[in-house]
């Protein structure tokens, strides 16, 4: 019986003061058409019925649509249907213009079938009080009572559907704002993500090379010490010179490379020198400070991408900083295989190794080549070695350059 609920809305909503007008025009016309011939008592009970049928049309608002029932509905429109065949009656049939807003409150609240049913009690109520010994007249009121009620049926269905579209633009709008707010906050954390990650990177790249700088001129300060502990400052000076020289040189090295990285966010050690010529450098780095290095290379090497050969020279780097550090060792191994689709980096050292206990990211600084295998989704794996030590394995996709 009832509309579909999202077609209803409040046919006073918008353009309320249509019924009370078309209600005082039929009043109007009325006056015009009888005048004080129907008599006072008659004018009388039509100004209260009309008084009484405006009040529930403009009251239909709060009487239908909270929340609109089938018996609710029924009983308003069989109230305002008596009233306007009563008014209709005494005013001779000249009163039917206000039959037109409850129909157009009909086609609103009540579905197509109910509407069209109503239209034709509605159309009954208006032939009322026609005196049919004139059938023509009759028939010819009617057609203009139909065409009367298809117009007001047609207005209403443009009205009932420019008030959905409205809704559905409100609704699409307040949607529309609600995505863009939820999009604002995912930039924002997006934005927050990236910082956080570029000062994880940039963490990371400044613990990389200025530990291995550091480590290394401290191995060389070890060194002029224990020169000067053994052969005294006269016999010392020329090697303790040496290693003076050679720790200011990478203090140097390590000053520029911080600078780069905080500059830039980006140090890349390697520059412009091929990859394996970098890590031929950082091997013989390494030899000056007394630790021995070889070299393995197995398959065809092929250029790969930026990122990955910083993160292999990185890991790398962090590496044989760890063997120097903590292992006690006095050789490191090196195998760079090409595998086709990955690249796979294995350092060997003769050292002590370490525990299950002592097994810790922080400690050996492997956190930082962890996340690095993770950015680029590697594997690592760290473990003892079979002749004691330990034993570092890291394996990259082999992003090809173009």
């Amino acid at each position: 019986m009832l509309a579909n609920p999202d077609r209803m809305f409040d046919p006073g909503a918008r353009g309320g003061w249509l019924i009370p007008l078309t209600v005082g025009v039929a009043y109007a016309a009325g006056f015009v058409a009888l005048g004080p011939e129907l008599g006072l008592a008659t004018w009388g009970v039509l100004i209260v019925l009309g008084v009484i049928h405006l009040g529930l049309a403009i009251s239909a608002d709060r009487l239908l649509f909270n929340p609109p029932t089938s018996a609710k509905v029924a009983f308003y429109f069989l109230l305002q249907t008596a009233i306007c065949a009563v008014i209709n009656y005494l005013g001779q049939g000249v009163f039917w213009l206000i039959l037109m807003p409850l129909a157009s409150t009909a086609a609103v609240i009540l579905s197509r079938w109910a509407t069209g049913i109503f239209f034709g009690i509605l159309l009954l109520t208006f032939l009322f009080p026609f005196n049919w010994s004139r059938p023509e007249n009759a028939i010819q009121n009617g057609l203009i009572f139909v065409c009367a009620l298809v117009f007001v049926w047609i207005f209403t269905e443009v009205s009932v559907r420019d008030q959905q579209i409205r809704r559905d633009v409100e609704r699409l709008a307040r949607e529309l704002e609600e995505a863009n707010a939820r999009l604002r906050e995912s930039a924002a954390q997006a934005e927050e993500l990236t910082r956080s990650r570029e000062r994880n990177r940039l963490a990371r790249e400044i613990h990389d090379s200025l530990g291995h700088y550091l480590t290394v001129v401290n191995v060389q300060l070890e060194a002029a010490r224990a020169l000067v502990e053994n052969k005294g400052w006269k016999e010392a000076a020329p090697d303790l010179y040496a290693a003076l020289e050679k720790a200011q040189t990478l203090t140097r090295s390590g000053l520029t490379d911080v600078r780069r990285s905080v500059a830039a966010l980006r140090a890349d050690p390697l520059g412009e020198k091929p990859f394996l010529e970098a890590v031929k450098a950082l091997m013989a780095d390494n030899q000056e400070a007394g630790l021995i290095v070889s070299l393995r290379q197995e398959g065809h090497a092929q250029a790969t991408a930026p990122q990955t050969e910083l993160a292999l020279y990185r890991i790398l780097q962090e590496a044989l900083t760890n063997v120097r550090k903590h292992a006690r060792a006095s050789r490191a191994d090196l195998i760079l295989e090409y595998l086709g689709k990955s690249i796979r980096l294995t350092v060997t050292d003769n050292g002590v190794g370490f525990s299950e206990a002592e097994n810790d990211d922080e400690k050996f600084g492997l956190r930082g080549i962890r996340e690095r295998v993770e950015l680029l989704q590697g594997r690592m794996e760290v473990g003892a070695s079979p002749g004691g030590g330990v034993r570092l394995i890291v394996e990259l996709p082999l992003e090809k350059v173009s």
